[in-house]
This record gives C-alpha cells, structure tokens and sequence, in this order.
C-alpha cells in the first residue's frame, strides 16, 4: 500500500514538473519573439503582431524550404539580434504597405542564388506604397550571387549592410518597374527626392581578383541613389540595352572606391537614364583604366531610347530632344581625379550634349524630369537629407522632397 502511494506521488511530481511545448511565439506588442529561427515560428509572430512591433528572433542556423513572407498589411521589424544565420535562399520576401514600414535587420545570409526570385531578401514595393529598410545583415557567398532584389519603383533604404560575393556577382538588383516596363520613363521624378531607392553606407567586396564585381544593377526605369558606400573592387553599373529597358534616374556621391591594387577597368558605368556623379574618391594603385563610363550599347540615330542623357519620356528612338542638347543630360563634377569621365560611344554620348563634366556643381541644371517641363526647365539639385530619415530608428514616415526649385521660361 505504501509503496503504491509513493507511486502514485512520483507520478504526480513527474508530470506536474514537466517543461509544458514552447509556443511558436511569445511576448506581446510591441515586442514578440520567436521560439527559434525557423520560418515557422517567425511567422507566425508576424501573424501575431500588430503594425509597428518588433519581432526578435533568436540564435541560430537555420535553412528554409520558403521564403518568410512579411505581407502588405503587415508593417513590422524583424531582428535577428546579429546571431541568425540563413544557408537558404530565399531568406525574406516583402511587400511594403501603404501606410507604415517594415524592416529587416540583424541577419547572416549565405544561400545567395544567381537566379531571381530565389534570392536572399525579394522586395515587391509600389510607387504609392512606404519606405521600406533593410539593414545591418551580412551577405556572403563564394559563387556567382545576386543577394537582393527590389522591383516595383517604390522608395526604401539599403543601409548598414555587407555584401561578399563571388566573381562577377551583382549583390543588388534594382528592376524598376519589371521586366520590359517602360511606365517607370513616363512618370515625374524630383531629381533629389525621397522617392527612390537609397543604398547608403554599405561595404561591398569582391572575393574573386579576377572578376570585378557590380555593387548594384539597375534595369526598367529604376530610379536609385547611392551615396557614402565602400566599394572595395565592385563597380555601380545601371543597364541600358541591349534588348533592356534601361535604367531612368540615379544619384551617385559621396563613394569610396578601392581598386585594392587590382586591375579595374572601371568604377562607375552609366548604360542608361540620367542623373548625377559627384564627390566620389578612388583609392589604391589602379593596375587597369578606373575611369567613370557613360555610353550606349546599340547603333541608331541619335537620341536613342533610354540612352544616357534622356529624360522622362525618353523611351522611344528618336525621342524629343532639345535642339543640340539631349532632354535631361547628366552632370559629373567634383570627383577625385583619378576618376577620368569618357564616353565609350562618342557618337550617340556625347560630351557636352548627353553629359557633362565640371569641377563643381553648375549652377542650374536642365532636366526634362516631370511632366509639364520642357526644354527652358532648369533645377536647382539639392541632394535629399542624410542620413536617411529611417536610420533615426522606429516607424519614421518619410516628409515629400522641399528641396527642389524649377523654373520654366
């Protein structure tokens, strides 16, 4: 009897102490966290979360069968805590909301494919949709690697981050408005406005010294501005033919090249659309040209679609031109002189009529950049504010450009 009872105790104790299943999540708004790593546990956090909350995630290795989707009418962050290690592709697939942010933070991606969409982070914004930010993660891969890819021409921020790919890897892709789609030519841009992509303070390497690599790639109307990135052997390059719609507008100053001794042919290439260079510094004993390059890839009559130097509506050959010079021609000033500016194709980018080239900033510019300008339309450029808005930390909206000026005559 007595042993029975005792039986029965130990039965009781046994049961009553044992450790109950963690749930998938747990906390609360504004800061939930996940039972571990894995997709499914994260989201369901984000089923979980209301706009604005933080999800951390903890330590881990972890490999995913699918992508972790953060929908549109979700705006949350996700924090890896610096200790997440993704060896799948892909990691992260978002859909920014109209309404309010989302972020991604604080993760080791190694599972990079060369093959969109089954890349590590897949960005699918709107034009009327909010900023989105993707920052402090490691991307890391020995072989040939697209780590990134946004489409859909809405604004966000790309900051904080390191990117390591193999030979001839294209870390970022900027697809504007997708593959073919020439609407991202026909829209009004504010040259220095928020309404862009912005890659700031981001480290991109090269481990292969014997293919350069492109820090970004930018096709279809892509607008994006990259500013105070180190490029260590790793060039910006935005697309214009052939057989592609080209990039339209981009923004690229304040840069730190760092040829590291190596043969690089050059540091900046321009193959479509307009914008500025300016303030960008070269370092290192440059074994090859190491110049900034702006030229077209196919023969025609000059103004070809989307060549360097073309403005809004600059998608057909020819398109509207403004006497002997192109309707948005581009600017490059106050790089390091060791930055040489050349044309490739002089006979369709010219200097002087598609771009040109000065030690400072001019003191106007003429763009065809919005829709109801012309050819007497000259700005006043003014970059947009840095650091970006989002690097203050929270659920920042981003205030409308107010540092534009244009004049029609």
């Amino acid at each position: 009897m007595i042993r029975a009872f005792l039986l029965l105790v130990a039965i009781i104790v046994c049961c009553g102490t044992a450790a109950p299943r963690a749930e998938a999540c747990s906390g609360g708004s504004p800061t939930w966290t996940a039972a571990s790593a894995a997709a499914s546990d994260i989201e369901s956090c984000v089923s979980s979360a209301k706009n604005g909350d933080t999800i951390l995630v903890p330590g881990g290795t972890v490999s995913y069968g699918s992508a972790v989707d953060i929908p549109s009418s979700k705006c949350v962050t996700i924090n890896g805590q610096g200790s997440v290690t993704i060896t799948s592709s892909p990691g992260f697939t978002l859909e920014p909301s109209s309404s309010c942010e989302s972020r991604i933070t604080g993760f080791t991606f190694t599972g990079s494919s060369s093959n969109p969409p089954g890349t590590d982070i897949n960005v699918t914004g709107t034009t009327s949709g909010s900023a989105y930010r993707i920052d402090h993660n490691t991307f890391t891969n020995s072989g040939q690697s697209i780590f990134l890819v946004v489409s859909g021409n809405g604004p966000g921020l790309i900051d904080h981050n390191a990117f390591t790919g193999g030979g001839a890897s294209e870390d970022i892709h900027n697809l504007g408005m997708g593959a073919g789609n020439e609407a991202g030519w026909e829209d009004s841009i504010a040259p220095g406005g928020s309404q862009m992509v912005f890659i700031e303070d981001n480290t991109f390497n090269d481990s292969d010294s014997n293919v350069i690599n492109s820090g970004i790639e930018s096709y279809y109307g892509a607008r994006t501005v990259l500013r105070h990135n180190t490029f260590n052997y790793t060039q910006i390059d935005q697309h214009g033919t052939p057989g592609n719609v080209g990039a339209r507008w981009w923004e690229a100053y304040d840069n730190t090249f760092n040829n590291q001794n190596q043969n690089q042919c050059c540091y900046i290439t321009m193959r479509g659309g307009t914008g500025v260079i300016w303030g960008n510094i070269a370092t290192g004993s440059n074994q090859g040209a190491g110049s900034i390059d702006l030229y077209y890839e196919e023969s025609g009559t000059w103004p070809q679609a989307w060549q360097p130097g073309s403005g809004i509506n600059g998608y057909t050959t020819p398109h509207s031109a403004c006497g002997s010079l192109n309707s948005a021609p581009a600017y490059v000033w106050g790089n390091s002189s060791n930055m040489p500016v050349s044309s490739q194709t002089p006979s369709l980018v010219e200097l002087n009529r598609d771009y040109f080239v000065s030690s400072a900033q001019p003191s106007g510019m003429s763009w065809e950049e919005a829709s109801g300008d012309s050819c007497s339309t000259t700005y006043d450029y003014t970059p947009y504010v840095y650091p970006h808005p989002l690097q203050g930390g929270g659920q920042t909206q981003v205030a409308p450009p107010s540092n534009l000026t244009a004049t029609v005559q």
